[in-house]
């Protein structure tokens, strides 16, 4: 192949090829042992011992004591004015509205006197109190009266000429309710015995007999031994 250049008028030869390359034989290389100094020990060197020289401490000057402050004065106490109370009005009692009654003078005479009859405003107890007749209760009419103001009383107190029963309720002499009946003879032969044994410790000093039905009523405790 010729190769145009510009310095030249013709084509260049190539190159001639190059030989190829032939490896060398390898020669084993003996190993040779290389012989080590052995190791001295070097003693160490000695280090120069440094005197300690004591430094001086300066002396600690004395604080100066401390000047003692007076505690402080009292103050004085100003007394302040006392602010009148001014009376709050008074309030009103809000008492619950009176049920509606039926005017008796509007009624004839004859009407009045059966009304009483039927259903009377109180009860007449044994020992003459006058004790009202609540016809507003839930369970229907109902008086309270003390147990000692029924002795001897062996019908049970009615309106409506005996045919409603009024419901009692038995009081203690602290008017506390003990127990409500609407059968009293059942009563006195029945639960009277346990409210006795109950109550005469509470109260001995009124009458607990062991007959109600013989004993007399009373409103009264009773009377001093002397």
């Amino acid at each position: 192949m010729l190769v145009a250049t510009p310095a030249s008028d013709g084509p260049l030869p190539l190159p001639a090829p190059l030989p190829p390359l032939v490896p060398a034989p390898l020669v084993p290389v003996p190993l040779v042992p290389v012989a080590t100094a052995p190791l001295v020990p070097v003693p160490p060197e000695p280090v120069p011992l440094v005197p300690l020289v004591p430094v001086p401490v300066p002396p600690v000057a004395a604080l100066p004591p401390a000047p003692l402050v007076p505690p402080p004065l009292p103050v004085a106490l100003v007394p302040l004015p006392l602010v009148p109370l001014v009376p709050l009005p008074p309030v009103p009692l809000l008492l619950p509205p009176k049920p509606l009654l039926l005017p008796v003078p509007l009624l004839p005479w004859p009407l009045q006197r059966r009304l009483g009859a039927e259903a009377p405003a109180h009860f007449e107890a044994p020992t003459g109190s006058r004790v009202p007749i609540d016809y507003q209760a839930d369970g229907g009419p109902k008086i309270a009266i003390r147990v000692q103001e029924l002795f001897g009383l062996d019908r049970h107190p009615a309106i409506a000429g005996g045919r409603i029963p009024l419901l009692i309720e038995v009081l203690s002499p602290a008017h506390r309710p003990v127990q409500m009946t609407r059968d009293l003879p059942g009563f006195w032969r029945g639960s009277y015995a346990a409210v006795r044994a109950e109550m005469r410790g509470r109260y001995p000093k009124h009458p607990w007999p062991d007959d109600p039905l013989a004993a007399p009523a009373t409103r009264r405790a009773k009377p001093r031994k002397i």
